[in-house]
Parts: C-alpha cells; structure tokens; sequence
C-alpha cells in the first residue's frame, strides 16, 4: 500500500537545493520542511546510506536534516503514519472483535477468519436480546456459505437452530463483517486520506506505555462527514487496538460506541464455527430450504413474483376471496399450515366480503392488521383485523393471527 519513494531522486533534488556556500545544511532543512512529513519519514525510513555514490554528500545533509528535525517536531522519531498499520494488517488471519453501543453494556461479539487473501473464510457473530428484543439473543455462523442462525429464545418466542445455504457466499453476513473490520477500516481511511476527505491528527505520548492515538475527521467533502474515529495503535504492532465512533451534534462530537479488537492471529477453534453440536438437544431444527419449498407450496415459479410483490391489503384482499371462492389451494399459499382445516373450510367457505381497511401497525406487534368486514354463509357478521407479516422464510406477507 505504502507508495514507494525513489530515494536517488530525492538525494538529487536536496544536491540541487545544495550551494557552494557555508549555509547549505540550512538550505537543506528548509528544502525538507516544504515537503509533507509523511512524504518525509517515507524517505528517511527507506533511506540505504552507500558513502561511494555521487549522491553521499547530498545523503550525509539529509541525515543531519533528519536529526535536526527529530529534535524540532518529537513526533517525527519514531515515525508512525497510517502505511504503517495498513502493512502490518496484510497478515492478519483471525481477529476477535467486541462492538459496543453507548446505550448498551453488553456488546456484539464476532469471530472471523480470513484466508491469505484477507478475504473472510468463515464467520461467528453473537447478537445481544437487545439488538433486536423480539428476535431475542442469537448466534450466527457462516461456513463454506451454509449458514446457522440460532435463536435463544424469548417470553415468546421458543429457541430454534435455522439452517441454510447461501448461494452468493452470503453477501449481508460478508458486508457486515467488513464494516467492522479493522484492516478495511484503515485502508478506507488511508485512501480517503489521500482524496483530501478525511483530516488526520496522530498523537504519539512521550510515556512508550500508551498507545498512538489516530483521530480522523471526516471533512464536508466525504459521505461520513460530521463523523470522527479515534483509532488506538499498538506501538509494537502497529495494529489497531480499539476504535471509538463520534458523530457531530449541536457543534460537539458526541460519542456513539466504540469497538475492541482482540487475539490478532490467535487461531480460532475450529467448534466456534459448528453450532451443530453447540445447541441443546432439545431445540428445534428448521431447515430453511425445505420449509421455503413448503411456504410457497402451490406457487408455480413463474407467478412466485407476484405473491412476492404483494402489499398487506392487497393480501387479504385475495385470501378473503379465496374464501370467498372455497378455493382452498389458493388459500393456503398465505397460510403456514400443510393444509387448510376441516372446520375453517365450514366457518370460512363462501363468506361475503363486506370491507377491507388500511392496515396499522402497533406497538406490541412486528407485522400488521388489516381491518376487515365479511358476512359468513350463516349470515353473521365479522368485524376484526387480520394479523399479517413479511417476517419469515420467504419474506412475503402471509397470515399470522386474527381469522
């Protein structure tokens, strides 16, 4: 990544800033500082000393100009700049991360494995009941693009293991991982860095004990703008340690979380990415292909776009006519049962529709109603609202209550 510097080059532009007279060294140092210092620890880091060269004279002054530096800006020696970090993440293999909320004490925890590459090999997440209550706690993992998701559980939801394979090396589970990724963070910054986007202040504490601190500002410029990370580097490893998340708020930075990097190339055990073997005996197995094929029984694949596309009216609309019609085939494609009850096809066949209203969300409630109005075959009137979500296997809006 680090841009690579012809150090002849720059030895023959100092001899041209070089006179014939007493001041030269001077000249020289005033010729070094018009250039950007990361430009300038870039040379003196690659600088190879060769005293029978031509250009020994002019290497001699560019070392004295170096020392003279060191002694007028302390954070020059040792010089650290984002290249640094960029480099020592090429052999990172495994890395643990712990990602917290402002609002939350528990955190998201992730595992990941990355080939020769960097590109991600395999995956572990653990998401808190807080992230998402109703979901409740979970763990997912990604392996050779099968993925299982298991829920823990909540007051009223039962625990279950989903599993399934992601034809497209499960793009949303790859794309959360690279957000969170250290090494990718930084090059995005190194890169945004050099697009004039980003504004990069380095603080590097006189006690070696503390870490080099890295805070960048996302200028107008940038899509992030109005953001600022501070990133924590290990002076031995050049590795990111932490990085904590503002975001710009009545003219203040105000802190939104923070993530913690941990175990740089420690091996992760190979049962971290099986929940097979990890989830109780007890809970239930779902595998998501089959039961998909079961939800959209019926359907040819042809007309799969049309269910698909359907908004929550329009679905009543059509399962109150499949009643309507007796039509229970039809009925059933909205249903998650095998097949449609005995006693539905009495109360329910050949029923009137009177009124379908606007559906309405509530609080307690992740799908929605759908206010209806239908005269059954014995002549009485039913008024209520029809429960119906897109939360599932096939992501299409089907019957969950209220019939």
């Amino acid at each position: 990544m680090t841009t690579e510097i012809n150090i002849e080059k720059k030895l023959e532009e100092l001899s041209q800033a070089i006179g014939p007279d007493e001041l030269m060294v001077e000249k020289v140092i005033t010729h070094i500082n018009t250039k950007p210092i990361a430009e300038f620890n870039q040379i003196r880091r690659r600088l190879i000393m060769n005293r029978f060269t031509k250009l020994a004279v002019a290497a001699m002054i560019f070392i004295a100009a170096a020392i003279t530096i060191t002694f007028l800006d302390k954070s020059a020696s040792p010089a650290y700049a984002l290249e640094d970090t960029v480099e020592a993440n090429h052999n990172v293999r495994y890395l643990h991360i712990k990602s917290f909320n402002s609002s939350h004490d528990e955190p998201k925890e992730f595992w990941v494995e990355c080939d020769e590459s960097g590109q991600l090999r395999q995956a572990r997440w653990h998401m808190p009941s807080w992230d998402s209550p109703e979901d409740g706690a979970k763990v997912v993992v990604w392996k050779e693009n099968k993925i299982q998701l298991w829920f823990k559980g909540t007051t009223k939801r039962k625990s279950c293991l989903v599993t399934y394979v992601e034809e497209k090396g499960a793009d949303w589970l790859v794309s959360y991982a690279q957000e969170r990724n250290p090494w990718l963070a930084v090059e995005r910054l190194y890169e945004q860095k050099s697009q004039g986007k980003v504004k990069i202040e380095v603080e590097q504490p006189a006690d070696k004990s503390k870490p080099i601190v890295v805070t960048a500002t996302y200028l107008p410029q940038s899509q992030k703008s109005g953001e600022r990370e501070v990133l924590f580097v290990d002076r031995d490893t050049k590795l990111v340690t932490a990085t904590k998340f503002y975001r710009l708020k009545d003219g203040k930075y105000k802190y939104r979380g923070m993530q913690e990097f941990h175990d740089y190339n420690q091996p992760i055990k190979a049962e971290m990415f099986d929940l097979d073997s990890e989830v109780p005996p007890d809970v239930k197995r779902i595998d998501r292909d089959q039961k998909k094929t079961e939800l959209n029984k019926g359907i040819r694949p042809d007309e799969l776009e049309k269910y698909e596309k359907m908004t929550p009216k329009e679905m009543t609309i059509v399962f109150f006519q499949a009643c309507a019609a007796e039509n229970w085939d039809e009925l059933i494609k909205f249903m998650p049962d095998s097949e449609v009850k005995q006693e539905t096809k009495v109360y329910y066949g050949g029923l009137e529709i009177i009124s379908i209203g606007e559906p309405f969300t509530t609080n307690d409630y992740h799908g929605l109603f759908v206010p209806y109005e239908v005269r059954l075959k014995s002549g009485k009137i039913k008024k209520w609202n029809l429960a119906v979500t897109n939360r599932n296997i096939v992501q299409r809006y089907m019957f969950d209550g209220g019939f």
